[in-house]
């Protein structure tokens, strides 16, 4: 049976009948893809949060500037949630210099 991912939509053979340790067949084409659907799932699903989602999408390489050969709302999914789970730069504040004057006679 073909099915399409449900990540990149490449057309792939889909095995209904696998069994626990080869389920990602079911939806995806690649395991990576499946890691990418559990991850996408549990963000959206209120298990983990944007820090802990970016985290784990670390884990398969993938950062704000990867570029992602993947289904369009997949690509924009994962760059929103990784530009929620980064932390944001804080510039430090310039010190202060203390102008003293100086007599020099």
């Amino acid at each position: 049976m073909k099915n399409s991912c449900w990540i990149c939509g490449k057309e792939y053979d889909a095995c209904l009948n696998c069994n626990k340790t080869n389920g990602w067949k079911r939806f995806t084409c690649s395991e990576e893809h499946y890691q990418i659907h559990q991850i996408l799932s549990e963000y959206r699903e209120g298990i983990i949060n944007p820090k802990e989602a970016t985290e784990m999408f670390e884990h398969l390489d993938i950062k704000a500037d990867t570029e992602l050969n993947l289904l369009e709302a997949i690509t924009t999914d994962i760059k929103a949630i990784i530009a929620k789970g980064t932390p944001k730069s804080v510039p430090k504040p310039k010190s202060k210099s203390v102008d003293k004057d100086v007599d020099n006679e």
